[in-house]
């Protein structure tokens, strides 16, 4: 014997809510759209769930790469000016131009430090700053008045260097 109220029910929602007990929106019935963020797309089942959630997180992309893209340019930038000071700095013949090299990489460096993590680049911005540490470290330590650019420092440096590229090229 059928029911009446499932009549006009597709034959697949009349057999699904049999079986699960669970309720099946019809064609000329609203879809309650879920909270922004609350679901995620594996966890909706209805079409038309996932399908405003699917939107949502389109917009939080366009979000995200409306705020980080500014930042991917200035970052494109700024590590390209890290390298070269870095490299003058250890082929610097004098302390002036090796600390003088050290100090305006330093000065990057904090730049990206300070805006890193508010762009979701956080480990970057860790990495800026400890390198900035190192120089600073350096620039205040006992070797401060010598004309010497510690290979350290060097070697962290192109380190981060390398992390800028790789997030600037992912593809190589």
């Amino acid at each position: 014997m059928t029911n009446v109220a499932m009549m006009d029910t597709p034959i697949l929602v009349k057999l699904l809510s049999r079986f699960s007990g669970a309720f099946f929106a019809r064609a000329d019935q609203a879809v309650p759209r879920p909270a922004k963020g609350a679901l995620c797309a594996a966890q909706i089942t209805h079409p038309e769930q996932k399908a405003n959630c699917m939107k949502d997180m389109v917009e939080d992309i366009t979000e995200h790469e409306a705020r980080t893209t500014p930042f991917l340019k200035t970052l494109d930038d700024q590590h390209s000016r890290i390298a070269s000071h870095t490299l003058s700095a250890w082929d610097g013949d004098t302390l002036d131009k090796i600390n003088g090299n050290l100090d305006a990489a330093e000065v990057i460096l904090l730049e990206i430090a300070d805006t890193a993590g508010a762009n979701g680049f956080t480990g970057l911005g860790a990495a800026a700053q400890a390198c900035a540490d190192e120089v600073l470290a350096h620039l205040e330590g006992p070797d401060a008045d010598l004309a010497i650019c510690p290979g350290e420092i060097i070697y962290h440096m192109d380190l981060f260097v390398a992390q800028c590229r790789d997030i600037l090229h992912p593809q190589g």
